[in-house]
């Protein structure tokens, strides 16, 4: 028997934790497919606890052109400008005080609006301005110099831009951000699986926590979350295959994501690799020994 069991099996969790990347409490908390074919009082969610309630949605938003994610049959769209109070999805407050989060989404923006200036709200929680708890967009010609179709999203106060137009092509796109607190190159934007970066490099992000501005605040898809939306930042297009997870998730998964193989359902459980490289690393030193 080794004279330190209990060095070894620390040493062999750690290992562990770090073959799965730090990503041992990666939690999905929303996942929407949005393929409803009349209109509910929830989005249609395989995951989440609290439902998604639409707001300002007719029957006839629902049930649009299927994405490429796996197993989609709808989705929703966006993009009633004239009318108040402008289309969006209500999620719960889950992601408040994470201090790690993922999301990822197919968008297929209408064609007339690529060559526009206009802001297409992803995602939001809390007000639009800076700082903000939390802000992901296609952004316009913006004051810091970006180009239309710029995907941008911004932290805490924390604001990291990708490449000039890398979102203003037509068609669907898989698009995710990642952000985690205090971590080296920890904010990262990705279109169509890849990440995506500008000339405006990442901004580490301190020890903070989503929603560590304005408090309590539900997530909010296709829309401002605070005064109940507006035209300007109304996502004009269609949004599909949702997913929400408290951590920043690695390149490869959101790769998995994008390929259109996998749902957010799917992607595999970081606790379920952590435990495999456990028995891996047991069963090394057993025949070590």
């Amino acid at each position: 028997m080794s004279r330190y069991p209990l060095s070894i099996a620390a040493a062999l969790a750690l290992a562990a934790l770090t073959l799965a990347g730090g990503h041992a409490s990666a939690e999905l908390i929303y996942y929407l497919r949005l393929d409803d074919s009349a209109l509910p009082t929830a989005a249609n969610e395989v995951a989440g606890q609290a439902d998604g309630a639409y707001e300002a949605f007719g029957a006839s938003d629902l049930q649009q052109a299927p994405s490429p994610g796996k197993d989609s049959i709808g989705s929703v769209r966006f993009g009633d400008l004239s009318v108040a109070p402008y289309q969006r999805i209500l999620l719960g407050q889950e992601v408040v005080g994470a201090k790690a989060l993922t999301i990822a989404l197919w968008v297929n923006l209408d064609a007339g609006q690529l060559a526009t200036s206009k802001d297409h709200a992803l995602a939001s929680l809390g007000k639009w301005g800076f700082p903000a708890n939390l802000l992901f967009w296609r952004d316009g010609a913006d004051a810091d110099g970006g180009a239309n179709g710029t995907l941008a999203a911004l932290v805490n106060g924390s604001r990291v831009n990708g490449a000039d137009e890398a979102l203003n092509t037509a068609g669907w796109h898989h698009v995710a951000m990642t952000w985690a607190a205090n971590a080296t190159d920890g904010f990262r934007l990705y279109v169509d699986g890849v990440r995506t970066k500008g000339d405006r490099p990442a901004v580490d992000v301190g020890d903070e926590v989503i929603g560590a501005n304005e408090g309590p605040r539900d997530l909010v898809l296709g829309n401002k979350e605070d005064a109940g939306g507006e035209a300007s930042k109304d996502l004009v297009g269609l949004l599909d295959e949702v997913g929400v997870w408290t951590d920043a998730l690695p390149a490869d998964w959101i790769a998995m994501l994008a390929d259109g193989t996998h749902t957010p359902a799917t992607v595999p459980e970081p606790n379920t690799l952590v435990l495999l490289a456990v028995g891996m690393l047991a069963v090394l030193y057993r025949l070590r020994r």
